[in-house]
């Protein structure tokens, strides 16, 4: 998708793919020579993830990367424990996240009220570890580890940028000036909540519903 788009930023081709003996797997990809680091550059960065947040996900991609689920700081080990199939799915899960704290915390309350399924699903980047953009010798943005790059609703992306911790974060949420979303204080606390759960499905299924037990 970056091919033939001069303003994209640069993604590393891969070469090759091969598993010898379907024991292990390699990951061949284009080296990019004398890079360095964003750290500087808050506003090159913050142009590529406007660039992202304009690919139009594919028809067949709901929730998650593109070939997997769906990674996010917010989740436990940045990982969601469900391959969530679709947007409802996801908020019935947040909501039921949400339950498990004071019924008089308005901020939690909010979460029920602004729906994410009511919230536009966007490629975004859901770690913003500054290793993971650097500028190579020809001046390009260039971003690694697509792995974290999701499609999820906004308000996952906003959670990215204004719960950063990082210098480099805070300077590219500063350039981006994306509005903070109505969700992020009920999010911050779901958070929470969902590093002390011992089992972190709560129970559904990966379609919201509750799961069946045999």
């Amino acid at each position: 998708m970056t091919v033939n788009d001069p303003s994209a930023p640069r993604v590393a081709r891969v070469v090759d793919y091969f598993s010898p003996k379907q024991q292990m797997a390699y990951l061949v990809m284009e080296f990019i020579d004398t890079a360095t680091s964003a750290d500087n550059a808050p506003e090159t960065v913050a142009d590529a993830l406007q660039w992202l947040r304009r690919v139009p996900a594919p028809h067949d991609v709901i929730i998650g990367s593109v070939g997997g689920g769906p990674r996010h700081k917010l989740f436990r080990d940045s990982e969601a424990p469900l391959l969530f199939s679709s947007k409802w799915a996801l908020q019935n899960y947040m909501n039921k996240v949400c339950s498990r704290c004071s019924r008089t915390d308005s901020g939690l309350r909010q979460a029920n009220k602004d729906g994410f399924q009511q919230r536009q699903a966007r490629f975004t980047q859901s770690d913003m570890d500054k290793s993971h953009f650097f500028i190579d010798n020809n001046g390009n943005m260039c971003i690694l580890d697509f792995k974290t790059v999701v499609i999820l609703p906004e308000s996952f992306a906003s959670y990215t940028m204004y719960a950063s911790s990082s210098p480099f974060g805070k300077n590219v949420a500063r350039c981006l000036g994306w509005p903070p979303s109505s969700n992020l204080e009920s999010m911050r606390k779901a958070g929470a909540i969902l590093m002390m759960l011992a089992d972190e499905t709560l129970g559904l299924d990966k379609d919201g519903f509750p799961r069946a037990r045999h």
